[in-house]
């Protein structure tokens, strides 16, 4: 009976997100949100999160020309370091970002439209994830760390 009280609820919550449009975020989802804000202001988070775990994950996200895009990673306290690359439809990598830490971020303004392959390599292992942010703009409008030029 329990058990079958949980799963309403669940769905309950499920159906109230889904139809408000938001969902409740995680831990590590709102850290990303709190750093998207600092450095992409008014940038808005697409409806995926990147999930990963382990020391390389992959992902594909598509792209569009008049967009800027922030990839904003953050993990759990037992990352050393969490590395972003970035490659473009004709698979040339074009981002790369390897900080310290459990958090990284990079800015990447597409001119060619299509799906980008994403890498997230951590050492220390754990759970990480990527949002990624966007607004309008074009190639050269942003600094590599957000900043209007």
């Amino acid at each position: 009976m329990v058990m079958q009280a949980m799963r309403w609820t669940s769905a309950a919550l499920l159906v109230a997100a889904l139809t408000s449009g938001t969902a409740a975020a995680d831990p590590l989802t709102e850290a990303a949100d709190r750093l998207a804000a600092t450095i992409a202001p008014g940038a808005r988070r697409g409806p995926d999160v990147l999930q990963g775990s382990g020391g390389k994950t992959d992902w594909n996200v598509t792209l569009t020309p008049g967009s800027c895009y922030w990839f904003v990673g953050t993990g759990t306290t037992a990352l050393k370091a969490f590395c972003l690359y970035l490659w473009d439809p004709s698979n040339r990598r074009v981002g790369t970002r390897k900080p310290k830490g459990a958090q990284v971020t990079m800015t990447y303004c597409p001119s060619t439209p299509g799906s980008y392959h994403v890498q997230g390599k951590v050492d220390g292992g754990g759970f990480y994830l990527v949002g990624v942010y966007s607004r309008p703009g074009q190639p050269g409008d942003y600094t590599e760390d957000g900043i209007v030029i």
